[in-house]
């Protein structure tokens, strides 16, 4: 089964926060998830006036390795993108359609798997997302926390 967004409720407490620079210089406020808990939560239950289009979820993970995910419980269209160790964009899957309820799981859009390290959701309405694009490689503001130094 894919990872994230199959929880029922809304992350009310991130693990951390962080904030990159999208191209144009836009600043993106970024919540990061590192247990498993978190991230099969994603951003499942999630309003879209709660989620804005300057803001992304970061799924953090140790170690590169094959990700998919899908989208139950979800009440906007993501793009999705697939990052390597050092922050750079290797694949992105646009438009991912929402998907409200999960009683039809064969129904419940997913991405392609893509064997990365970290993956960013954004609303696929923002102006921003739309300017990032595999080799765009994340300008971090103020970096991620994190027990290893970022990149390699």
């Amino acid at each position: 089964m894919p990872t994230s967004c199959t929880g029922s409720s809304v992350i009310k407490d991130v693990e951390s926060k962080a904030q990159f620079r999208a191209p144009g210089g836009t600043t993106i406020s970024v919540e990061i998830v590192r247990t498993e808990e978190l991230k099969t939560l994603g951003l499942s239950g999630r309003k879209s006036e709660t989620f804005s289009d300057l803001q992304a979820m970061l799924f953090w993970y140790d170690e590169s390795g094959p990700r998919r995910f899908w989208m139950p419980d979800t009440y906007f269209d993501l793009d999705i993108f697939f990052l390597d160790h050092d922050w750079v964009v290797l694949d992105v899957d646009r438009n991912v359609p929402h998907y409200i309820g999960r009683s039809h799981p064969e129904s419940i859009p997913t991405t392609r798997t893509v064997y990365a390290q970290y993956v960013l959701e954004m609303k696929a309405t923002s102006e921003w997302s739309k300017k990032i694009s595999p080799g765009t490689k994340l300008e971090w503001i103020s970096e991620p926390k994190s027990a290893k130094p970022l990149g390699r």
